[in-house]
């Protein structure tokens, strides 16, 4: 009688934790944490500059101790014309593509319509795709100063895109 009992007790025990397990799994997928979730660590920007500076000010300069080959050629388009949310700045062929702003390569490889892409997430929150070129002599998460050559164009232009927040800015009022 008394091994019945507490089979009884334990078995209510698991019984009750079974449906407090499941009521709070509805809840939490009710409030959809698990998209909230996703959202945050899949769909967010990550501010490499502000890790770089930070890890810069509690570590000094011993992380970042790479050479990095520099030109001061700033584009020099004969023409620009905007397609879609991109800017087409034809240039002469072969023409070697410098890096606008300081920051941190996010991406490196091809975008639809754009060809081979170079991403570069600056300081400044923006974030410059460099697209129809070749040569890329930057890696992926390298820290790359302003002027850092990147690569060359395929032919006669560079596609340049310019977004912030998810958002397509004016190639006139960011460079």
């Amino acid at each position: 009688m008394i091994f019945i009992k507490k089979l009884y007790k334990y078995i209510s025990k698991i019984y009750l934790s079974l449906i407090l397990f499941i009521i709070i799994s509805i809840i939490l997928t009710q409030n959809n944490l698990y998209y909230q979730a996703y959202r945050i660590v899949f769909e967010s920007d990550i501010n490499f500059q502000y890790i770089k500076s930070k890890s810069k000010f509690l570590l000094g300069s011993i992380i970042d101790n790479k050479s990095h080959f520099v030109s001061s050629n700033k584009l020099i388009a004969k023409k620009i014309e905007k397609i879609d949310n991109s800017y087409y700045l034809y240039l002469d062929t072969n023409y070697v593509i410098n890096n606008i702003n300081s920051g941190v390569v996010t991406f490196i490889g091809n975008k639809d319509n754009l060809g081979k892409t170079v991403i570069v997430s600056s300081d400044n929150g923006i974030n410059y795709w460099y697209s129809n070129i070749e040569n890329i002599s930057v890696n992926l998460y390298d820290y790359i100063d302003t002027d850092t050559i990147i690569g060359s164009i395929i032919d006669d232009h560079l596609i340049l895109t310019l977004m912030k927040d998810n958002r397509y800015l004016d190639y006139e009022n960011y460079y």
